[in-house]
């Protein structure tokens, strides 16, 4: 049966108005439709209640390919499939948590047909770019279509993966390769991501973890094949092969990350690859500065090459900076290459 239109209270029209209102509001329009396809939102009985005492499943091998029988992330000490699963806490009104019929945290957002973001997704979710070991996006388990929206099903992975940040050279360069690996997968294909900050990459850890840890050699990395991953396309811009890119940001990142050509309004066309570095190189300084304090001196004879590395990435001049796949190479150079 196909679902009724929206009513005009819940389009994305009056979404700001809805998240003053009952951001849940939406979701609830569809729960009997995502229940049809297996999914409990966050607010249901099933949600709250069910998985208490029962074991988790180890955590997914690939985690870009997870399988039914696995867990999405390493659960750490969660004693339970219940304690997985956030509660009351939706961060806007067109994403929502829940779960999946394994009770199995998962992430549903609702987009747009027309969207660039779906689109993006869209590609990127394809066998053939999923088979590509450098696509570092998060993984998509579902694309719902409904009158008016697309809902996408993610995984539901960790916040905070700098925290605690990484207290060893090798954990610090399998992440920072990892994420300027993934950005050049991006570039390489023509996506420009717009909008990359701390909160908009996540990674395959929950949040039973040593938060308060201070010896690198008990940092919870070491034990786990930590993967990494990058979300929110709703700042993606798309060029063709060949095809400069160059355009005007949809938005802007936070200004702890944002590029001067970002900041500034007048600017124009920017290249948003060259933003994209920028913001990346940003972030892998904010982890870098967090380990420095939380650990004290770092152990790390790189260090001084890898600093200079963010130093480059975040130059104000963007014709100066490194792209991705520069930035990767000269990482992996550091500490892979004998």
């Amino acid at each position: 049966m196909a679902m009724p239109p929206l009513p005009v209270r819940l389009q994305p029209a009056n979404w700001a108005a809805l998240e003053e209102a009952d951001a849940l509001e939406l979701w609830q329009h569809y729960r009997g439709f995502l229940l049809q396809h297996g999914y409990h939102i966050m607010d249901s009985e099933e949600y709250l209640t069910l998985g208490k005492g029962a074991a988790i499943s180890p955590p997914a091998v690939d985690p870009f390919n997870p399988k039914d029988t696995e867990f999405f992330v390493y659960s750490g000490d969660a004693p339970d499939m219940l304690s997985t699963r956030l509660s009351a806490w939706q961060p806007c009104v067109e994403v929502c948590f829940g779960m999946d019929h394994l009770q199995r945290p998962v992430v549903f957002k609702a987009l747009l047909p027309q969207s660039t973001e779906l689109t993006v997704l869209r590609f990127l979710t394809m066998s053939c770019q999923r088979e590509d070991k450098r696509n570092r996006v998060i993984p998509i388990l579902d694309f719902l279509d409904t009158t008016d929206l697309v809902i996408v099903v993610m995984p539901s992975w960790g916040f905070d993966w700098h925290l605690p940040p990484c207290g060893n050279a090798s954990t610090r360069a399998d992440m920072a390769i990892q994420l300027t690996e993934g950005l050049q997968f991006l570039h390489d294909r023509g996506i420009a991501h717009g909008d990359i900050h701390v909160g908009n990459i996540l990674f395959n850890h929950g949040a039973f973890r040593p938060f308060h840890e201070r010896a690198p050699e008990r940092e919870f990395r070491l034990d786990a094949k930590v993967a990494y991953a990058f979300i929110d396309f709703g700042s993606a811009s798309i060029f063709s092969h060949g095809d400069p890119p160059f355009g005007t940001p949809i938005t802007v990142p936070p200004e702890s990350v944002r590029a001067p050509e970002q900041a500034d309004p007048a600017t124009g066309e920017i290249n948003l690859f060259a933003a994209d570095v920028y913001n990346l190189g940003k972030v892998l300084e904010i982890e870098l500065a967090a380990a420095v304090e939380h650990y004290g001196e770092l152990q790390d004879c790189h260090l001084t090459e890898y600093s200079n590395l963010l130093a480059d990435m975040t130059n104000t001049d963007p014709c100066i900076r490194p792209t991705a796949a520069v930035a990767f190479e000269r990482i992996y150079a550091l500490y892979f290459v004998l």
